[in-house]
């Protein structure tokens, strides 16, 4: 009997795999289903994961002149201030212009109610910031970019994975990264396994039957001492108390951060994400152990640079490789981390430029240039013959177009050249333009300016004129042999003198005091060395740092020592006009706006910014140490009461804005 029931049941199950077999593979369900998917939006269609910039981006509608967005008015972007780079370089107020279009996601939207979305939403930039919540699913052929990504939907080479944005902090970043130095750390390596996914998977790579929590005690050592805490439940950061936690990153050299086994899974990914971020801002730099590996904005940061990467089956050999870094490779690994966290991860204006700048460079769309300052002209001098004519050379006359990195030209490829009065053999013939910031000293400015009649090489003069109440008296400008500028800039600020005027056609920029006077000789002396070294600061009068220990502070020095200097002064100093757009759009506005409110340290901003960039010391020219103004009557800055207090309030608040002292000592001065 109960064999006959198991035969009745297994034929009722074969004879209903049979019909709902035939019913689904009948046409007449098929064109049901085709009606179904059809009545839907474009973007809750069933969509294939490989959409890419070819098959899913319109690029006729972008062209190289006009490859900017539009973003829809949202409360999440009109919170957010744009700033003059990221509204003039890559957005539009008018859509009708756009190429692209940005759209700031919550919870309830209809992406379908967007004016340009169209049938699926080409062109469309859809951006997520919480890493809590999911994004659009599916979002049709427009581009994603947020924290965490349904499983099996994140498109690589399409969407963009971001990183954990915390919303909530007050302070600019910079005030909460912590200082490049000491470098080696209290802990060598640090490990919080409570805050990462299980790590079952090192049993399957490691030929030890241990984990990695006891694989690290084991290795543990007075000279490599290694953290390893499990205060924190698996795969929940926030149990672990954050104020232990930071303690240990804040003194490991080292993280270990591992990737979580399933990639976007809930718990583990934002665990990941939180902790990776943390890491950076705690200036360690972070171990990633994994076998997938997807990071936040990943075909844009070089994370080659960030963080050191090993596969679960090279765990043996990590440590000794971590033990082989020497400590300028460990810097290295943190300045562009802190950069990341700086410059990047700080801000959702960061972060929409960054999306912006990465599609620029998946269409093979150069680099958009920055706009050069345009100072409203008070006086125009022109010579009225060309009396600086002698002073030219056979060849073309180069406008700016040398880069800090350009290579000299070998000698054969100038050899059509009269080389005889050429300031260097080994570059093309160039001039240069001076640029005299002033205010109130009309009369010592005239003594300036016919200090450089006849002067070789100089292309022209810009004046910025700082005393914005009194107007500019036209007698105290000499006849001299070049055309003479005077700009105002709308406010007075020791900044106007790096801003990037459009009026200078040269690269090279040799910034003058209104107070200093030098032989003509000597300016030349400067300009044949900097045409030489054309991305240092080549100036005359020198200045020093030193560690006081005392006061645990650093001192600004103005005397002579064996030690040599480290500042150059810019009241008088050749530069290249790279730097002038570095510091205007690029230089920390910590330290812009502290120059603008304090009326001091622009010359020492200028020095931390090129130190910075280049690592290489300056150059001084003559071993002249003081260059009093046999002109001056009036006291200036610099002999104001609580002027070098002032200075040295400049040095470790600039230090605190770029996490170590850039500035680089040199012995070597120039005197012939």
């Amino acid at each position: 009997m109960n064999s006959t029931r198991k035969y009745q049941f297994v034929i009722f199950i074969l004879i209903l795999i049979s019909v709902l077999f035939i019913y689904i593979t009948s046409p007449k369900l098929k064109t049901k289903l085709s009606k179904y998917y059809a009545s839907l939006p474009s973007f809750a269609r069933p969509q294939s994961n490989e959409c890419n910039m070819e098959t899913c981006f319109n690029s006729k509608r972008c062209n190289i002149s006009n490859f900017k967005a539009f973003v829809y008015p949202s409360a999440v972007w009109n919170r957010t201030k744009d700033n003059s780079i990221l509204g003039k370089t890559y957005l539009t107020k008018n859509p009708e212009d756009a190429c692209m279009y940005i759209f700031f996601w919550k919870p309830g939207s209809k992406l379908t109610d967007l004016q340009f979305w169209q049938e699926n939403g080409s062109n469309h930039i859809i951006i997520n910031l919480d890493i809590n919540r999911k994004g659009p699913l599916p979002p049709g052929h427009a581009l994603v970019a947020q924290p965490r990504f349904q499983y099996f939907t994140f498109r690589v080479g399409f969407d963009f994975i971001l990183p954990f944005y915390n919303n909530n902090n007050s302070k600019d970043t910079w005030e909460i990264l912590l200082p490049l130095f000491p470098l080696r750390r209290k802990y060598w390596i640090s490990y919080l396994s409570g805050s990462q996914p299980k790590l079952d998977i090192f049993r399957k790579y490691q030929p030890l039957s241990t984990s990695l929590f006891e694989y690290l005690k084991r290795h543990n050592s007075s000279l490599l001492p290694i953290t390893v805490s499990s205060e924190c439940s698996p795969s929940d950061i926030w149990s672990c108390p954050k104020k232990k936690r930071l303690q240990i990153l804040t003194n490991s050299t080292f993280t270990i951060i591992v990737m979580p086994r399933q990639l976007f899974k809930e718990n583990d990914w934002n665990v990941f994400q939180i902790h990776l971020v943390e890491i950076l801002q705690s200036g360690s730099v972070p171990v990633l152990i994994g076998d997938k590996n997807y990071l936040p904005l990943q075909d844009y940061i070089n994370w080659k640079r960030v963080l050191v990467t090993f596969h679960w089956n090279m765990l043996t050999k990590f440590l000794p490789f971590l033990s082989s870094l020497v400590d300028m490779d460990i810097l290295q690994f943190k300045q562009y981390g802190r950069h990341v966290m700086e410059v990047i991860f700080s801000s959702k204006k960061s972060l929409l430029a960054v999306i912006l700048e990465s599609m620029h460079q998946r269409q093979r769309v150069p680099a958009p240039c920055f706009d050069p300052y345009h100072p409203k002209i008070l006086f125009t001098y022109q010579p009225k013959s060309n009396g600086n004519q002698s002073y030219d050379q056979p060849g073309h006359f180069r406008e700016g177009k040398h880069s800090l990195l350009d290579l000299r030209m070998p000698p054969e490829a100038l050899s059509f050249i009269n080389v005889e009065r050429k300031p260097g053999k080994s570059w093309p013939p160039e001039k240069f333009t001076v640029v005299i910031l002033t205010y109130r000293r009309q009369y010592i400015l005239y003594k300036i300016l016919n200090a450089l009649h006849n002067l070789p090489f100089l292309d022209r003069v810009v004046i910025v004129w700082n005393d914005l109440f009194t107007p500019v008296n036209k007698t105290i400008i000499p006849e001299l042999h070049v055309p003479v500028y005077v700009v105002a800039c709308g406010k007075n600020s020791l900044n106007n003198r790096f801003l990037p005027f459009d009026i200078i056609r040269t690269d090279a920029i040799f910034s003058l005091d209104d107070d200093f006077t030098l032989p003509q000789k000597n300016i030349l002396l400067a300009f044949r060395i900097w045409r030489e070294n054309r991305d240092r600061l080549v100036g005359f009068p020198g200045r020093y740092h030193s560690w006081s220990q005392s006061e645990k502070k650093f001192l600004y020095k103005a005397d002579y020592l064996v030690d040599g200097i480290s500042l150059v002064l810019t009241s008088a100093c050749f530069f290249h006009k790279h730097y002038t757009y570095l510091y205007t759009y690029m230089m920390h506005r910590a330290i812009y706006n502290y120059v603008e409110k304090n009326f001091n340290c622009e010359d020492i901003g200028i020095n931390f910014l090129v130190a910075h960039v280049i690592r290489k010391p300056l150059f001084k020219v003559t071993k002249k140490r003081g260059f009093p103004c046999k002109y001056c009557g009036r006291k200036s800055i610099s002999t104001s009461e609580g002027h070098k207090f002032k200075r040295k309030y400049c040095l470790n608040f600039f230090t605190k804005v770029y996490g170590y002292t850039p500035l680089i000592f040199t012995q070597f001065t120039i005197d012939n």
